[in-house]
């Protein structure tokens, strides 16, 4: 008979587990970014950007496209997967550096449970930093798993950072750890050089593509507040998980708490000839450097990767001071951590303001997406007629801007109606409408007025 006093659960079980409470998001609906990727997957309309990001703004949806289309879930566990799977790479890389299973379950427990997740889980762009963290965790467990396999880290790292920039620390991380290596493979010396080179054309293809969007410009001055408030997210309750916007003194004044108190830790360990806490803090910082030059586009979610650093140290420096004696009691913390991750999900999913809005931003545009959408699968339109989005005069700016975000402009439509259905934003119907389905955009409420036909 199955004995939990004496008998282990699987990690994999472990980390499940804990990632359950994420289920009742794999049904999201797309919005905003999503339809643009989607568009691209179908063949709707080309994205530009060449080879920046090809992964994750090409690769994934052309390969999974062809099998889901348009249906949310199956996309949602694949995001869901990416998550597992990369909690478990956590779990996992903590065993090569020496940690006991306490330390790996915490590890990844707290990596599985971080409320910058949310982000990335519930919306179908959130594949970007799913991706990215999954390559890169992959390929740092790769190279520390030595001999043939560091090859494999090798292009597992190109992977990485056509998938996020967060992952430009790999190259770094190979190098150091090469050089503390009793055998210097020059093959492998080569390998490293050619991910730094590939890196740097990744840099130029995303500054090229990137280039002209105010969103994305650089600025060395954003580093320092950038920084705190990327520190202060890594251990942010969700209530308090919102955009730099929403960022005041003293968010930046607990982020810089992290910092100091990590630094300390680091120095601490070096000083002890310990040097495991000093890389990952290094990696860590070099990971969070492409966010943190963005002047104002900086969000919870760019901690995605980050976080891993976080519980490493967490899982190091708890390692030794808690003791296990029974599976049952790592089911009890896994349960534990479940717990967390269901309640915080269903508060960021459904807790609103006074009004009824939702309070997450990314929440407000997939209702919005999703209300539009289901109005427009119950037009039975031709595969050639015309669609016109009429904007009244009494819709302010800032909500036409939330609706076209929401359905993507002209692309949600599309996809829903038909590739060869020709969808129009106007703020005036003109002669060359009539025979056009009339769609009235009154704020947020949209009507359908029918046919455009001026005899009537």
């Amino acid at each position: 008979m199955f004995d939990l006093k004496f008998h282990k659960i699987p990690g994999s079980v472990l980390i499940l587990i804990v990632c359950a409470g994420y289920t009742q998001i794999l049904n999201t609906f797309w919005f905003h970014d999503d339809w643009v990727f989607l568009a691209n997957a179908a063949g709707i309309e080309p994205r530009g950007g060449g080879l920046a990001r090809w992964i994750s703004y090409v690769g994934y949806w052309k390969l999974f496209w062809p099998a889901f289309g348009l249906e949310s879930v199956f996309w949602g566990v694949t995001r869901f997967l990416l998550h597992v799977l990369s909690s478990l790479l956590v779990m996992m890389i903590g065993r090569q550096v020496g940690l006991s299973r306490v330390g790996q379950l915490l590890s990844g427990f707290i990596f599985a449970s971080g409320a910058v997740a949310f982000e990335s889980l519930y919306w179908g762009t959130g594949a970007i930093e799913l991706l990215g963290g999954f390559f890169s965790l992959l390929a740092l467990w790769l190279w520390l798993t030595g001999r043939g396999f560091q090859y494999l880290a090798l292009v597992a790292a190109m992977l990485a950072i056509l998938s996020k920039e967060s992952s430009l620390f790999l190259p770094a991380f190979f190098a150091l750890h090469l050089m503390k290596s009793q055998r210097r493979d020059p093959l492998k010396i080569l390998g490293i050089a050619t991910v730094v080179l590939f890196a740097v054309l990744a840099i130029f293809a995303l500054r090229n593509d990137f280039g002209s969007s105010a969103e994305y410009a650089l600025t060395l001055q954003a580093i320092p507040r950038n920084m705190l408030a990327l520190g202060f997210w890594l251990v942010a309750p969700p209530p308090f998980q919102r955009g730099l916007e929403w960022t005041q003194a003293w968010p930046l004044m607990v982020g810089a708490l992290v910092w100091i108190s990590w630094i300390i830790l680091a120095l601490k360990e070096a000083r002890a000839g310990r040097w495991t806490i000093p890389v990952v803090l290094l990696m860590t910082g070099i990971s969070m450097g492409p966010a943190a030059l963005l002047s104002t586009h900086v969000l919870p979610r760019y901690d995605y990767l980050p976080t891993a650093g976080l519980a490493f140290t967490i899982g190091w420096v708890l390692d030794r001071r808690l003791r296990w004696v029974s599976a049952r009691r790592e089911i009890l913390v896994a349960a534990v951590f479940a717990i967390l991750v269901g309640v915080s999900t269903y508060y960021r999913v459904h807790v609103t303001f006074t009004n009824g809005r939702p309070v997450h931003r990314l929440v407000v545009k997939e209702q919005t997406s999703q209300r539009v959408c289901q109005g427009l699968e119950k037009l039975d339109l031709n595969p050639n007629d015309r669609l016109v989005f009429f904007i009244e005069p009494s819709t302010h700016p800032e909500e036409l801007k939330h609706l076209q975000d929401s359905v993507g402009g002209t692309l949600g439509p599309r996809l829903i109606l038909g590739p060869n259905i020709k969808v129009t934003w106007s703020h005036e119907i003109t002669p060359e409408d009539i025979g056009a389905w009339i769609i009235s955009v009154d704020g947020l409420d949209l009507e359908l007025l029918g046919k455009y036909n001026p005899r009537r």
